[in-house]
């Protein structure tokens, strides 16, 4: 059986930047493999849905002056390491305007999901290179309400 979104050469493990009027510069980790979305076109976003049972990891990190992109180098090469723990879905790293704080938006299909995605960043180590760069304050989340 192929999957459904199958790697792309020319987008496979890069980066896409984007820009949200009135929300910070971000960008997101695409062209990874997953059964649980629907194949997307290369620019989009991440698909966003309530009572899906998709667990969602909303991680503020707080960074010294200088400090935004060694983090969101960090949390690249940790994204890109995640594409081959079942069940992760996306990544999308954003920068605050400031340059004060790096958020990241991560996907997995359910908690079972999100925590082979923790046990692989533990056991790679991580979670302490991220503490090197930054203050996290992370928390795990699932939709609640699309207005659109």
């Amino acid at each position: 059986m192929e999957a459904p979104f199958p790697p792309n050469a020319e987008t496979h493990g890069k980066l896409e930047a984007r820009f949200a009027p009135g929300l910070a510069f971000g960008v997101s980790l695409i062209g990874a493999p997953s059964f649980a979305r629907p194949q997307r076109r290369r620019n989009e976003m991440p698909i966003i849905r309530a009572k899906t049972g998709v667990v969602t990891q909303i991680n503020v990190f707080t960074v010294p002056d200088g400090g935004q992109q060694p983090l969101i180098d960090l949390l690249q090469e940790a994204a890109i390491s995640c594409r081959t723990v079942p069940g992760w879905m996306s990544a999308s790293l954003h920068r605050s305007l400031d340059g004060s704080r790096v958020v990241n938006y991560a996907q997995a299909q359910d908690q079972a999901a999100m925590r082979r995605v923790f046990e692989h960043l533990l056991a790679n180590g991580y979670f302490d290179r991220n503490k090197a760069l930054g203050q996290a304050n992370p928390g795990l989340y699932e939709v609640a309400l699309i207005v659109e």
